[in-house]
């Protein structure tokens, strides 16, 4: 309990003798090998499945330049077949919860064709239950050959469960969001720097060859330079919902040069009828309306890419291998900061 946990405000990345002499230089594709078969090939940031997020436009718009995007979990089958035939969704992960129904969809996306390489979030709040790993398996055994996340979890043995149930990346964040409010709420979670750090250095047991365990860090990341922090610490890849809202591609209206961003566990006022028995641990804020998503892009990549080149890194997982940490005393990941990336 005495050892010290750190969030992203708690750490800078070192500045060192580096080869890279312009930031061009930095290529962030990245190829990622499921631990299961399936592997992807992209810059490894995933726009979450928020709404405000997780549109079909975003991912058009991210896919652009190589970034994913978590659609909703509310999108139906039949929009998903309308969008097919239009859409590049190459960069589309789909997102399921752990309802029984949500395999029959899967059965049915998988059955139209509209998928040459299918992506999967399985996404619940606290994926530390002996029923979401056994649905991680069965979403697995539906589809063999997909490249899947499961989460979110905050700690090795949580995250090992799932790579060995079915997962090819876990989400590991718990309370790290924005606008979550678990940690306020619950009084749970887990610095989110320590649990990319502490996760990512455990090999997956028993059957995975003494591989890592591979993770996805899944909030928590405000700045371009959280997002370079996270990889240095060890992700795989990145989710990330607040600095992907308030853009056009989100699909909700401006009133006043505002939009609404909701957390996905957000309830409304008073409980639904049936939920008394839960709490809100999401808020619901407005934010600057942003306009197109581009500049928010290349703000990020800009960033990555100036982080590599200060760690002595020509890609993401160098900079990971070539990174150092130093803890300073600053804090800067306040509540306003989060929503005026």
């Amino acid at each position: 309990m005495n050892d010290v946990k750190l969030d992203f405000s708690d750490v800078l990345l070192v500045p060192q003798e580096t080869r890279v002499e312009s930031r061009s230089q930095v290529n962030l594709v990245t190829t990622i090998q499921g631990v299961h078969g399936a592997s992807i090939t992209g810059i490894p940031i995933l726009a979450a499945n928020m709404m405000g997020v997780g549109t079909i436009a975003m991912c058009e718009a991210l896919g652009r330049h190589k970034i994913y995007t978590a659609i909703e979990k509310t999108v139906p089958v039949s929009t998903w077949l309308n969008t097919g035939r239009n859409t590049n969704l190459s960069y589309a992960f789909v997102t399921v919860g752990m309802q029984e129904g949500e395999l029959f969809k899967l059965a049915a996306l998988k059955n139209s064709g509209i998928f040459s390489n299918m992506k999967i979030v399985v996404d619940v709040a606290n994926g530390h239950m002996v029923k979401f790993v056994e649905f991680v398996s069965r979403v697995r055994d539906t589809w063999p050959d997909a490249f899947i996340l499961a989460g979110t979890v905050c700690t090795p043995e949580a995250c090992n469960k799932l790579i060995i149930a079915g997962a090819d990346l876990a989400r590991v964040g718990i309370g790290t969001g924005a606008v979550c409010t678990t940690r306020m709420v619950a009084g749970t979670g887990y610095p989110q720097l320590s649990a990319i750090r502490e996760c990512s250095r455990i090999e997956v047991g028993p059957y995975f060859d003494s591989k890592k365990l591979p993770i996805v860090c899944d909030g928590g990341c405000y700045h371009p330079g959280d997002f370079a922090k996270a990889f240095a610490a060890g992700a795989q890849m990145v989710m990330a919902g607040s600095v992907f809202a308030g853009h056009a591609e989100g699909g909700i209206q401006p009133v006043d040069g505002m939009v609404e961003f909701r957390g996905n566990a957000a309830l409304p006022e008073p409980a639904p009828d049936g939920q008394t028995y839960r709490s809100s641990e999401g808020r619901i804020v407005k934010i600057p309306f942003k306009g197109s998503v581009n500049a928010t892009v290349e703000h990020i990549l800009g960033g990555l890419r100036s982080a590599c080149s200060y760690s002595n890194a020509l890609s993401l997982p160098e900079l990971a291998k070539n990174a150092k940490f130093i803890r300073v005393n600053n804090q800067l990941n306040t509540v306003i900061e989060r929503y005026t990336i």
